[in-house]
Parts: structure tokens; sequence; C-alpha cells
């Protein structure tokens, strides 16, 4: 072979294998930016919940059913069906279960593997929330009269909360570690001691929470549109952001990552990705319809938003690196 020839065939060859690459790297990109879609929903999408594991999303819809999705398959593995709007989901800790609260007053227990129905506690008033404390052992629900009811895995009592004046509560939560317990509803937020019932804290205008992963710090979601960072220990103000317009009041979803790297706040029909340390704006998703509810996974690898349009939307939080990056180009 010449000299002429050899060269020639070295230049086909790195023009091939840069066409590979440029071929490989775009595919790369299209599969960290291309979302997963979950259909099947036919109404508004008020919650979601990652297993602990990471492998299955559970919905709830006001199509009077909870779902349960593989997604490594995108397909739902249970159609968990109840008489009323499913207005809580959430996973027991080992992940073997999963809880519903539903609007027609009844919170139900569910075996993920086989998505029967195993148990129900009764209550007086439509509910809008469960949760699961972080040893198993409490299941906590909040009630449309505005009542937090905490009773034992099994349905007996534990405590009861409640403020004369408040109105339907719509979100309940532990506190990691299980000492606290908080909830929401349309005009505060507060935080309760487990122990003895007592009042911790109290935002007015709050109207959606979430504990930070170390238990040191709540985020609320206010009327005003604003973030509020805010110390559990003695309820100082650590931090405010604003995702969206002053005075923005239609906007939903909160949510801290299982290890704070990422806080996601719903504004309109985007989710708005924050660095909790310092309140930086990471980048955000588009969705087709108003945010309802945000979740992480376990891993922080994935972010699912449900919509009002009755749809869950999942992208990769990789995508923010590659959407930060773009950014930079862009700016040089």
């Amino acid at each position: 072979m010449t000299p002429r020839r050899l060269v020639r065939g070295c230049v086909v060859l790195a023009v091939l294998v840069v066409g590979v690459l440029a071929i490989s790297c775009a595919l790369a990109v299209r599969a960290l930016t291309t979302p997963l879609v979950l259909a099947g929903h036919t109404a508004l999408i008020p919650t979601l919940a990652f297993s602990p594991k990471g492998r299955l999303l559970a919905s709830g819809s006001h199509d009077k059913s909870a779902r349960l999705w593989d997604l490594e398959t995108g397909r739902a593995i249970h159609v968990l069906d109840h008489p009323g709007g499913v207005e809580g989901v959430a996973f027991t800790p080992d992940g073997d279960r999963l809880g519903t609260a539903c609007d027609d007053g009844k919170a139900r227990i569910w075996s993920v593997a086989t998505g029967q129905l195993e148990r129900t506690l009764e209550t007086s008033s439509p509910l809008h929330d469960v949760a699961f404390s972080p040893g198993g052992d409490l299941i906590a629900v909040a009630g449309v009269d505005g009542r937090l009811l905490v009773s034992s895995f099994d349905g007996r009592p534990v405590r009861e909360l409640k403020v004369s004046s408040l109105p339907a509560l719509q979100q309940v939560a532990f506190a990691p570690g299980g000492r606290y317990v908080g909830d929401a509803s349309n005009a505060r937020t507060a935080i309760w001691s487990l122990a003895d019932g007592a009042l911790l804290h109290e935002v007015e205008g709050g109207y959606s929470f979430s504990f930070s992963p170390d238990g040191a710090a709540f985020a609320v979601r206010l009327s005003n549109g604003r973030v509020r960072v805010i110390s559990l220990r003695d309820g100082s103000v650590q931090k405010e952001l604003l995702p969206g317009r002053e005075g923005d009041d239609t906007a939903h979803g909160l949510a801290y990552s299982s290890r704070g790297t990422f806080l996601g706040v719903g504004q309109e029909a985007c989710i708005r990705i924050f660095s909790p340390p310092d309140g930086a704006l990471l980048g955000s998703f588009e969705v087709p319809a108003p945010v309802i509810d945000v979740a992480f996974s376990p891993d922080e690898e994935l972010c699912a938003v449900a919509d009002n349009g009755g749809s869950v939307t999942v992208w990769r939080t990789r995508a923010l690196e590659l959407s930060r990056m773009r950014a930079w180009l862009r700016g040089r």
C-alpha cells in the first residue's frame, strides 16, 4: 500500500469513527432529554410516590383509581379501583404495601406484589393524604374536616390533632426520624410533636411543605408564590426562593430529593429544580399541563411530575447537567 493510500484510509477511518461517536452522543443526549410519559389516568393526578427501591411509581387520580407503574417498561402492573377520587398515595418503608387516601373517607392498604386490598381504615371525613412513619409502625391521614389522625399500623388510634379553625387538610408527612408530623391546608402549614401532640411551628399562608432529608428544616410553599425554608429546631427562616411571579398562589408541587441535592418546585406547566444549600436554580422540566405534584426517586436519578391533565412525566435529573452546559455554551 502506497503512503498516499494509507493516509487516505486513515482519514476515512477517522471520519467513520467521528461519525459513530457523534451518533452515539446524539442518542445518549436524546435518552437523557426525552422523558418517559405514563399514560392511563383519565383525570387530574394529585399525588405521586416512588417505592423505596425506586423501581415502581404510584399515582392516585380523580378517575377513582391508583396505579402502580413499572418504570422499566412504563406499564401499569396494578390498577387499584376505588369508589371515589384517590387524593394520596404512600409506600410503607419496606415497599411491600401501598397506602391510599380516598375521598370516600377510607384509607386502604394494598399488597404491592399482588395488588390485593389487605386492610381498610375508616374515618368520618373524606381524606386528602396518607403517610407512613419512617419505622412503618404508624399511619397518618389528613381529612377534609381538618383532623390529622395518627394510628398504629393495625388501626389503633394513637393521636388526633386538630385546630378548630382549620379548613380541609391537603397534605400530611412524617419528618425523618419519626418524631414530628406535619400537615398543610389551603391556609397554613403546621408541625406537631408526636410525643405530646404539641404544636411546634405554624406558618400562615403555607399550603404545601416538604421536610429536608436530614430532618433539620422544612420547605413551605406560601400563598404569595414564594418558598420559605424554615429551621425545624427554632423556626427561623433560612432561605426564601421565588420560583415564579410574586403573588402567584396557583402553583403546586414541592419536594426535596432523598439526599437533599434537589428541591423541586412546581410553577405553572413546569417544575423548577433548585439547589437547597445555596438556592441556585439548576434547571427546569416542562410538562403538558399545570403541575400538581412532584417526587424524586430514592437514588435521585428520576424526577416524576403529575399534572392536572391526567399524565405523569418522568425525567432523568442528569438532563439538568446537559441544560446547564448548553446555557454555558450559549453565554460564551
